[in-house]
């Protein structure tokens, strides 16, 4: 899942505490930036976990086995989530069903999921509730709709209608990906267009849906296939392809929030909006065994487990603070994990999807030692496919601070490198070109080295630059987006040609 980074040392568990003594009697049990909680509501249990979104935490969609078909028990989705991440799982809990079913034989997967900007699943332009969290951190809570569009050379564009669900009309166009997992018997020959490395790699008539491991494919219904002929939007092989997401969110007030967002689980019922009760209280008379989140107003986001019904949560919640919050997947599904190995409610049935709470990989100490895997990516800077010595660290690109000067030298954001002596540092100078000292994209990495945890000292212009550093035998590398960040060019990640992209002709943005 892209990384999502929250910073800050905001403590308010005495706060918490007190006002539970007062409302609920509630129990806590805190440990760092995950608190442990329960309460009694009319005579049942709440089992609760306050993650900080203030500390130093990511946020993890975890997929099993990263197929839509898989499910797995809690804990082997959280041992499937701490090897991949490659750190401990300090709070999780279950999203929403979004295994595929089987309707006559043809995938129907449920819900939609949004994992680092890339749509494992959902069918576009329909509203739905959900659960997202920004690529700087923030959850958020909100009915939205989803559109994706794929751009291709020339200027056509299309808009396929569902990712990973089936739809029998003759004018759909859908869009599924290797997510999908199995493979599946159309009732009827259909054009597919295979996608791949940022280009159609093939055009063939299939009835059997399969989709190779890093490949997307594009299917055409018979009218959806007349019509893009006749329009001129149908692809070539060889014709480049651009993906794009797009969420639109019900009030526009938070729409540029909405446009940060790397990670979604549709869900719903919403239960509270704008501190309001969001009226779902009439939705349902008896109580279920629920999972369910809320945004509280302190900032930290509240994940929850139990039996009751929407309004007695709403009303719950908004007495505890809660800004927003939602109802997720519930039960025999419900599954509510917080640190020290401690389910809080264990799920009772094997599941397809989990939100997990890590460490940033930033909070690691300095000399500490981590994988550095050569990075695979193409790198382009203005259009240029650049031979970088660069790594992937933590799911992060680490590049040569010189390779980054001497490539935007002569650009509207090339700046100078030197050594600082008296401040035992590396001393930047925007707007200066770059002098060449020799060994510059030099060396690319071959094979898995270890890197540790670096403290080079980085001022530019005189300002202390708060950068993310490895050190790999005897070579800085510095995190990509820092950079982008700190000297302010764009730094772009193409998901379905799967390339890196400098830009100087733009400045930064998340």
């Amino acid at each position: 899942m892209k990384t999502l980074k929250q910073r800050g040392q905001i403590s308010l568990f005495i706060s918490l505490v007190l006002l539970a003594a007062l409302l609920l009697g509630t129990a806590f049990s805190h440990a760092g930036s995950v608190s442990r909680a329960s309460a009694s509501l009319d005579g049942k249990n709440l089992q609760l976990a306050f993650v900080d979104l203030n500390s130093a935490l990511e946020a993890h969609l975890v997929l099993a086995d990263g197929s839509l078909q898989a499910e797995k028990t809690g804990g082997e989705l959280l041992s499937q989530a701490a090897d991949e991440i490659g750190r401990p799982v300090l709070a999780a809990i279950n999203a929403a069903r979004a295994a595929g079913v089987e309707a006559g034989s043809l995938p129907q997967a449920e819900g939609a999921l949004l994992q680092d900007g890339k749509v494992l699943c959902g069918r576009c332009g329909e509203s739905f509730p959900a659960l997202a969290f920004t690529i700087d951190g923030k959850a958020l809570i909100d009915n939205v709709k989803m559109e994706i569009e794929l751009s291709f050379h020339g200027g056509a564009r299309v808009q396929p209608q569902s990712v990973n669900c089936w739809n029998a009309g003759d004018d759909a166009l859908l869009l599924f990906t290797e997510e999908l997992g199995g493979s599946w018997i159309l009732p009827s020959p259909h054009l597919a267009a295979v996608l791949r490395d940022g280009k159609v790699t093939e055009l063939a008539r299939v009835q059997n849906l399969s989709v190779a491991p890093g490949s997307q494919i594009l299917l055409y219904g018979s009218k959806a296939e007349q019509a893009a002929k006749a329009d001129g939007t149908l692809p070539a092989v060889g014709d480049s392809v651009e993906y794009s997401v797009f969420l639109l969110c019900d009030d526009n007030a938070r729409q540029d929030l909405w446009n940060r967002v790397t990670d979604l689980v549709a869900c719903g019922p919403i239960l509270v909006q704008d501190a309001r009760d969001a009226g779902t209280s009439a939705l349902e008379r008896e109580s279920h065994q629920r999972s369910f989140a809320a945004v509280m107003r302190d900032g930290r986001l509240l994940l929850g487990s139990g039996v009751a019904r929407y309004g007695e949560l709403s009303n719950f919640l908004l007495r505890l603070g809660a800004v927003s919050a939602i109802s997720l997947e519930g039960g025999d599904a419900s599954m509510l994990f917080a640190e020290e190995g401690a389910f809080l409610r264990l799920p009772l049935q094997k599941i397809s999807e989990l939100l997990v709470f890590t460490e940033s990989a930033e909070t690691l100490r300095n000399g500490d030692a981590v994988e550095a895997i050569p990075n695979s990516s193409p790198v382009f800077v203005n259009g240029w496919e650049i031979p970088f010595d660069a790594y992937r660290i933590n799911g992060y690109n680490y590049f040569k601070l010189r390779d980054i000067a001497y490539v935007l030298s002569g650009t509207e954001k090339q700046f100078e490198v030197s050594w600082d002596g008296p401040r035992n540092s590396i001393s930047l100078s925007s707007d200066l070109p770059y002098t060449r000292v020799g060994g510059e994209l030099t060396g690319k990495g071959a094979g898995v080295r270890q890197a540790t945890v670096g403290s080079a000292k980085v001022y530019l212009d005189g300002e202390t630059l708060d950068l993310s550093v490895f050190f790999i035998e005897g070579n800085n590398y510095f995190k990509l987006r820092d950079l982008g960040r700190a000297l302010d060019f764009a730094v772009l990640w193409d998901e379905t040609a799967r390339t890196v992209s400098i830009s100087t002709d733009s400045g930064y943005s998340e």
